[in-house]
């Protein structure tokens, strides 16, 4: 396996983000919600950044990774007081667990703190922050009614979505309630799902 990234346009702005790799173009002009292609990484470290049109980059607007044997990375665009952010999400490696499906929370949208996630009413991830990420749960394949409530009521329906055996899913929740984007869930089927280096 060799090291990768993908870009990921999370911006509750909505606004098109140009994403870069050592200064080089690495995906022009990705939508709000929307992923680039994994990207092969060459050696060790790579520095990212990033630039879009009417919005505020600051210091944190450039992010240096590192990478190790078959690293995955997702650089998210996100929002963080008033400026457009790089935030990186590593993809867990090992050895794959086919025998259930598996699932993660990736909360990107700064509606959501301290939420829980259903999964036909029953709690299955709680105490859901800002940017914060899960770790993988092992769900039985099938397909769940999915929410995510506060200690009072239902805040986000996501919907129905079916998890597959050896599947490695991530909810990217993304946008903002009663504002332009709309709060929405993004399914990303994550590396680990592939074999070898199928990417």
């Amino acid at each position: 396996m060799n090291n990768y990234v993908r870009f990921f346009n999370a911006d509750c702005q909505g606004r098109n983000i140009s994403f870069y790799i050592n200064d080089d173009m690495g995906a022009e002009n990705i939508e709000f919600g929307s992923f680039s292609r994994y990207i092969q990484i060459n050696g060790n470290q790579a520095t990212f950044g990033m630039s879009c049109l009417d919005c505020k980059i600051g210091d944190c607007g450039t992010l240096t990774l590192n990478f190790d044997s078959s690293s995955v990375y997702t650089v998210a665009a996100v929002c963080i007081g008033g400026e457009v952010c790089l935030y990186g999400i590593r993809e867990m490696f090992g050895e794959p667990n086919r025998a259930s499906a598996n699932l993660r929370v990736c909360n990107l949208s700064p509606d959501i703190s301290e939420d829980d996630l259903y999964a036909n009413r029953y709690k299955i991830i709680g105490d859901i922050d800002y940017l914060e990420v899960s770790k993988y749960i092992k769900m039985i394949p099938d397909t769940y009614d999915f929410t995510i409530k506060d200690d009072k009521e239902i805040k986000f329906n996501i919907g129905k979505q079916t998890l597959k055996n050896g599947k490695y899913n991530t909810f990217y929740i993304i946008g903002k309630l009663k504002a332009k984007p709309e709060m929405r869930c993004i399914v990303s089927t994550d590396a680990m799902s592939y074999e070898g280096d199928a990417l």
